[in-house]
């Protein structure tokens, strides 16, 4: 899946302008000269309340969900990305 997700962002990206947001476009187009990376963060206080809001969940909770999942991008990230 990784393959073909990487072979559909080049493609794309030949032919037009485009905006990919995540699956490691960073990376796979890593090689092409016009491109702009950009990775936006926020301080955890603000992700907290965010996630606690939009899923009724308290805060404890809603830190445990954040960390999990940002423990799971990383690994798919450095996994694909070496």
């Amino acid at each position: 899946l990784f393959e073909e997700e990487s072979n559909l962002i080049k493609e794309i990206a030949s032919k037009e302008s485009c905006i990919f947001i995540g699956r490691c476009s960073d990376f796979v187009l890593r090689e092409n000269d016009n491109i702009i990376n950009i990775f936006l963060h926020a301080p955890m206080e603000s992700r907290v309340q965010r996630v606690a809001n939009l899923n009724n969940i308290d805060k404890d909770e809603a830190e445990k969900l954040i960390k999990s999942k940002d423990r799971k991008r990383a690994s798919y990230y450095n996994f694909y990305t070496n």
